[in-house]
Formats: C-alpha cells, sequence, structure tokens
C-alpha cells in the first residue's frame, strides 16, 4: 500500500518534468537551423513531409503546455502491458456504426490482430500511412488489420500547427458523431493510398477507453493474439515504428 501512494505521488511530478523537458525540446528544434532540423526529424517525417516540416515552427505556447501534458499523462500510465489479457473495451465501427468489444475485431482468434490507435492529423501519422497500407497488403493471409481513431492531438481550438493537412484541420470532437465525422476523413485518405477493404476502421468511444488502454495518444502500433496483448509499439511520434511491428509481427507468424 504505501509503495502504490508513493508511485502515485511521484507521477505528477514525473509527469510535469517530462513536460517540461519536451517543451524545451520543441522550442529548441523550431530555432535551430534548416539542415540540423532535417537530421533531428527524419526519423518522423519522410519526403515531402519533411521538407514542410523543417520549415516552420510548432511551438504554440499554452496550448502546447497543456496539449503534451494530455499525452504524457496517459502514455505514462497504459492499463496493459504485453502478455496480459485484452480488456473488452467498447469500439465504434464506422463501417457498420455498430459497437464492439476491442477483441472481437480478429476475425480468428488464432491469427494476430494489428492496429494503429491514432488521430487522423497528426503529420508523423500520415506521413507513414502508406507503409502501414503496403504491410497489410504483405501480411493480410496471415492478420488482420484495423485502425482505432482517437481524440484530436492537434484540434483548431487546441494545439494545430501549419503541418496539418487542410482537410484534417477540425476542432475536437465532443460527441461520439463528431468523432465518427473525423475518423471518415480518415478513411477517405487510406482509400487514396489503396488501402484493402479488410481494414476495418474504429473510433474510440468518448470514455477513450481503447487510447487509455495502450497509452496511444498521439499514436502507438500495437498487436494483439488468442486475447493477448503480444506487442506494443513506442509512442509516437518519436518512437512511432511501422519497422519494428512489422518485424514483431513477423516473428508471431513465423
Amino acid at each position: 500500500q504505501k509503495h502504490t501512494t508513493s508511485v502515485s505521488m511521484f507521477f505528477p511530478i514525473r509527469v510535469f518534468a517530462l513536460v517540461g523537458f519536451q517543451t524545451f525540446m520543441i522550442w529548441t528544434i523550431d530555432h535551430l537551423p534548416e539542415f540540423l532540423k532535417r537530421k533531428l526529424l527524419a526519423s518522423e517525417y519522410q519526403g515531402k513531409d519533411l521538407d514542410e516540416r523543417v520549415k516552420i515552427k510548432i511551438f504554440s505556447g499554452w496550448s502546447t503546455v497543456k496539449a503534451l501534458y494530455r499525452m504524457t499523462s496517459i502514455n505514462m500510465s497504459p492499463a496493459l502491458k504485453v502478455g496480459q489479457q485484452v480488456l473488452h473495451t467498447p469500439l465504434l465501427v464506422l463501417k457498420s456504426g455498430t459497437e464492439i468489444m476491442l477483441p472481437e475485431l480478429s476475425k480468428d482468434s488464432s491469427r494476430p490482430w494489428f492496429s494503429i490507435l491514432a488521430v487522423a492529423p497528426d503529420p508523423p501519422f500520415l506521413s507513414q500511412l502508406a507503409k502501414f497500407v503496403a504491410m497489410q497488403r504483405e501480411f493480410e493471409k496471415v492478420a488482420d488489420f484495423a485502425v482505432v481513431y482517437i481524440e484530436e492531438a492537434h484540434p483548431t481550438d487546441g494545439w494545430m500547427y501549419p503541418a496539418v493537412k487542410q482537410q484534417f484541420k477540425i476542432a475536437q470532437p465532443v460527441t461520439l458523431e463528431e468523432r465518427a465525422t473525423a475518423a471518415a476523413r480518415l478513411g477517405t485518405e487510406l482509400q487514396s493510398l489503396g488501402a484493402s477493404p479488410d481494414i476495418t476502421l474504429c473510433v474510440d468511444l468518448m470514455e477513450n477507453g481503447a487510447s487509455l488502454a495502450f497509452g496511444a495518444l498521439p499514436e502507438r502500433l500495437v498487436i494483439l493474439q488468442a486475447g493477448q496483448v503480444r506487442f506494443i509499439g513506442g509512442k509516437g511520434p518519436e518512437d512511432y515504428s511501422i519497422l519494428a511491428c512489422k518485424q514483431a509481427l513477423e516473428d508471431l507468424v513465423a
């Protein structure tokens, strides 16, 4: 009991310390020469997205700090870890408009189920979305794929910055209907990349159960199999890696 109390007391301190460090790094990167920014951001952005990113500044004062605190609080306390049973978290399937439980997304419990829990306008996520689509094509015979749309990280009424594509510049949804509408834009983006219709697009409910379960804000990659968490990728954007998840998936289906 004393240990639990001690951990809970120090958690806000850890969050504030990390937010302070992240704020400092974002401000610093904003003011670096372009060639240094390019080197530092190359793991998060590719191609034209990187070219655009190095030309802008994203620190927006208090809105940035508040958004970082929200993300850090969620990322530092996920409810699930690798090896644990999947929670029966409700999700909305966008195509059918019906609610299902998270473990039910897998069509066959013996097959791995790979998912992105993501916010549509986050530029690093969109920059690597084509890689996700390519991986689904490669593994579609042995694994099921889904995208779960969660709360916005960069809404127009919060920490918005110029790198966000125009079609994704929206206010934070306050109802499930608004969140579903925003998720539909992500579906359009997937279609433009030639994504398979077998990719299930879901919406996290307003209680943010899926996001909290995996510490997913702004994005995170997970693999589930037979009711268990088999892999949880690094938190986005800096540790968001399609390659790491691909390697984990290869190991599971070998």
